[in-house]
C-alpha cells in the first residue's frame, strides 16, 4: 500500500512539474533552468521504469529503489528552482 502511495506522489509531482514548465515557458520562455527541466520531465519515467528489478512485480524481489528516490528530488529541487519570484 506504501508503493502504491509514493507513485500517486510521484503522479502528482510530475503533473505539477508539467504544469509549471508551461507556466514558466508561458512567461519566461529565456528561463535558464527550463531547458533541463523540460529534459527531467521527458526521462522520469523511462529512468525510473528502466531501474534493475522494475519489471519484476513480485513485491520480494530485489530492486533498485534508489533510482525513483533520485529521480523524485530531482522533480522536486526543479520544482523550487522554477517558483516564481517573489
Amino acid at each position: 500500500m506504501e508503493a502504491i502511495r509514493e507513485g500517486v506522489q510521484d503522479y502528482e509531482h510530475l503533473v505539477m512539474l508539467r504544469a509549471r514548465i508551461a507556466a514558466v515557458a508561458k512567461a519566461e520562455p529565456a528561463h535558464p533552468k527550463l531547458a533541463a527541466a523540460k529534459a527531467l520531465l521527458a526521462g522520469a519515467c523511462t529512468r525510473v521504469l528502466g531501474a534493475p528489478g522494475a519489471t519484476e512485480y513480485r513485491w520480494d524481489a530485489a530492486k533498485d529503489r534508489s533510482i525513483a528516490d533520485t529521480v523524485r528530488i530531482e522533480v522536486l529541487d526543479t520544482l523550487t528552482a522554477l517558483r516564481a519570484p517573489r
